[in-house]
C-alpha cells in the first residue's frame, strides 16, 4: 500500500538550455529557478560549458544564472549531455572561432539525425560547419542571415533555432508545432523572454 505524498520535481534541464542559450547570444541575463547546484541531470553540464565559451554563470542550491559574454569556440566531449549538444552548436555559430563537439554519435538515432539536421540549418544560415559520424565542429564569427528552417519532426531542432531567431531577423521555424512533445508552451514562454529581452 502507498501514501500520498508531495514531491518536488525540478525542471528540465534540456528545456532549460535554450533559455541559457538565449542570454549567452543576445549578452543578456537569465535566472532559472528550481534547479542547482546539486541536481542529477547530465545536462546542467551545458552551463560550465558556456562558462568555457565567455558566460559567466552562478549555481545556487535552487537556481542557475547565466549571463552573457564574448564567446570564443571551445573543444567539448558531450557524451554525457547529448541532448543539448544541438543547443550549444546554435551558440557555437555566434561565438568567435572554432567549436569541436565530440561524442555525440547516438545524435544520429534520435526523432531525427541530429548531426545532419544542425549541420544543414546552420549551413542555410552561412556558417560552415563540418560533421563526421560522432563529431560536429563550427566555424563561429560570420555574419548569419535568416532562413526557412527544417525541423525533421524534432523539437530540439526547431528550439534550437527559435533562440537563434531572437538574434537574426528572417528565420522562419517549418512545423513549429513539433515543440509539443517536450515543452507545449515554449513558444509563449520565448515571446516572454524576447519581450523581457533576456534580464536587460
Amino acid at each position: 500500500m502507498y501514501d500520498g505524498g508531495d514531491i518536488d520535481v525540478e525542471p528540465d534541464a534540456s528545456g532549460m538550455s535554450y533559455f541559457l542559450a538565449a542570454a549567452a547570444i543576445l549578452g543578456g541575463r537569465v535566472t532559472v529557478p528550481g534547479i542547482g547546484k546539486h541536481s542529477a541531470q547530465g545536462d546542467v553540464g551545458l552551463v560550465t560549458a558556456l562558462e568555457s565559451m565567455g558566460c559567466r554563470a552562478e549555481v545556487t542550491q535552487d537556481s542557475v544564472t547565466l549571463e552573457g559574454g564574448a564567446l570564443t569556440g571551445i573543444d567539448i566531449d558531450m557524451e554525457n549531455m547529448p541532448d543539448v549538444a544541438p543547443t550549444l552548436a546554435m551558440v557555437a555559430a555566434h561565438a568567435r572561432g572554432t567549436t569541436r563537439i565530440t561524442g555525440i554519435g547516438n545524435l544520429r538515432l534520435k526523432e531525427c539525425d541530429r548531426i545532419q539536421a544542425m549541420s544543414d540549418e546552420l549551413t542555410k544560415m552561412g556558417v560552415v560547419v563540418a560533421s563526421t559520424q560522432d563529431t560536429l565542429t563550427i566555424e563561429g564569427g560570420t555574419a548569419l542571415h535568416g532562413a526557412e528552417i527544417d525541423t525533421y519532426d524534432d523539437h530540439r531542432i526547431a528550439m534550437c533555432f527559435a533562440v537563434a531567431g531572437l538574434r537574426t531577423p528572417g528565420v522562419v521555424i517549418r512545423n513549429p508545432g513539433c515543440v509539443v512533445k517536450s515543452f507545449p508552451d515554449f513558444w509563449q514562454k520565448l515571446d516572454d523572454l524576447r519581450t523581457s529581452r533576456v534580464g536587460r
